[in-house]
This record gives structure tokens, C-alpha cells and sequence, in this order.
């Protein structure tokens, strides 16, 4: 009965941002679990380079150029999921941009601010608003945001953060309200906040040491890969049913201070 509740066989996801970094994690875990895939990315390459990935475990994937900012083509990677597999089940909102250009609040360059809310928060929310609707059309659906741990607390003394913190905290209010919203019409929709991961976008671009991370999170040391499977697993799978508008921190305790 348990393992039943984390079957995904004869499901179909939808990942964004799955050319590196954890976008590769999750298609792993979603297709290890039974799931088809329909991933997007700007880099072709790599994104083929992920599809081979999935395609090794046995399951369907459809790769597909697209920038998850532009609507147009939001529709686009949606109209070729339906047309490959008839449906989608869930999606993945994981498509992002880096901090490394940010500055402090009283230093703020506007532009990098706005590649920064447009690639982290409005594609979250052109993709919850354009494949929810299939998925409420469909009267089943299972969104996963990826915000961060910056989501949740008002930067880093790492460095600054203060752009990428607003909108990681937007994609939590946009999760809240797109579940409120949805409740009762067979869509959840949740987030993920992972702390330190090895390859993860925050990480490369504060680049912080070793030992940086062991005294900032309880625990000592990075996540690891597979811990946040499990968490992306029990949000995509039955397992998760009666949750909708939560925030699963994978953090190693680093939001508990």
C-alpha cells in the first residue's frame, strides 16, 4: 500500500529548467518513479543530454527549446506535452536565474532585478497559470514550486540577495494563493525550499566554503541529491493528497536559527 502511494506510473511531468543542476535531479527521481517526461530548457544540449538521462531508466521523454519568461512559448512546450502524451499530471516549476549579479537594497541595478523577477517568479507563475488551467480542465494536477531558503528569511551573510530573495518569497505567496485557489478543484500546489546542494545555482554563485555551510546548517553538510527526491516524490505522488499551499524545507535545519 505505501509503495502504491509513491507510484507514478502512467503519469506525465512537466519540468522546467531541466538542462543542469537540480532540474536533472528531479527528472531522475520523477522518472525513477514510473513518470513520462516533457522537459524545456534554453540549451538544447543539455537538455538532451537529461532526456538520454531518462530515456536510460526505461520512460518517454520529450525535450523542448523554450523560455519559460515568454508566454508564447510557455504555450508552446504545453501544446507539444499534449500532443506527445494527451496530458499533463505535474509540473515542476524549477526553471531559475542565478544571484551573482545581485546587489544590496540600496545599491539595486534594475535591470538585473527584473531578469531576476522574471526568471524566478513571473515564469512560475506564467506556468502555474497555463498548465494549472489544463490541469483544472482535467479536474487532477500536482504543481511543485522551487523556491529556496531565501523564501523564507531576508538574505544571507554570505553576501547580497536582496533581489532573488523577493522573488523566491513571491513564488511562496504564489503557491499559496494558486492552492487556495485550487483546493477544491484536484490541483495541489506546494514548494520546495532546498538549502545547500552541491551544483545548486545559490551555491555557485555565493560560492561559499565548506566550512561556511557546516557552521550556518545544523546538520553540518549539504544535502544530498536524493533527499530532495524523497521531498519531490511524496509532493508529486497520491502520498501528499490532503496537502496543498505547504513549503517543505530540505534544508538541513538552516531555517531553524
Amino acid at each position: 500500500m505505501a509503495k502504491n502511494l509513491f507510484d507514478l506510473t502512467g503519469r506525465v511531468s512537466m519540468i522546467t529548467g531541466a538542462s543542469a543542476g537540480l532540474g536533472v535531479i528531479f527528472a531522475e527521481a520523477l522518472a525513477e518513479a514510473g513518470s513520462d517526461l516533457a522537459i524545456c530548457a534554453r540549451r538544447q544540449n543539455k537538455l538532451e543530454e537529461t532526456a538520454a538521462r531518462v530515456r536510460s531508466l526505461g520512460r518517454r521523454c520529450l525535450a523542448i527549446r523554450a523560455d519559460v519568461t515568454r508566454r508564447d512559448q510557455v504555450e508552446g512546450f504545453l501544446r507539444r506535452t499534449l500532443q506527445e502524451y494527451g496530458k499533463v499530471d505535474i509540473l515542476v516549476n524549477n526553471a531559475g536565474v542565478t544571484l551573482a549579479d545581485a546587489k544590496l537594497a540600496d545599491n539595486v541595478d534594475w535591470d538585473v532585478h527584473r531578469r531576476i523577477m522574471e526568471g524566478n517568479l513571473t515564469s512560475a507563475a506564467l506556468c502555474s497559470y497555463i498548465i494549472g488551467r489544463e490541469m483544472l480542465a482535467r479536474g487532477y494536477g500536482r504543481i511543485i514550486n522551487l523556491t529556496s531558503i531565501l523564501g523564507v528569511v531576508g538574505g544571507i551573510p554570505q553576501g547580497p540577495s536582496y533581489s532573488y530573495s523577493i522573488s523566491k518569497h513571491g513564488v511562496v505567496g504564489l503557491t499559496r494563493a494558486c492552492a487556495l485557489q485550487w483546493a477544491g478543484r484536484g490541483v495541489t500546489v506546494n514548494a520546495i525550499a532546498p538549502g545547500y546542494f552541491p551544483g545548486q545555482m545559490e551555491e555557485v554563485a555565493l560560492n561559499p566554503s565548506g566550512e561556511e555551510i557546516a557552521y550556518r546548517t545544523p546538520m553540518g553538510r549539504r544535502g544530498r541529491p536524493e533527499e530532495l527526491k524523497t521531498a519531490l516524490l511524496f509532493l508529486a505522488a497520491e502520498a501528499s493528497s490532503y496537502i496543498t499551499g505547504q513549503v517543505i524545507m530540505v534544508d538541513g535545519g538552516w531555517t531553524v536559527w
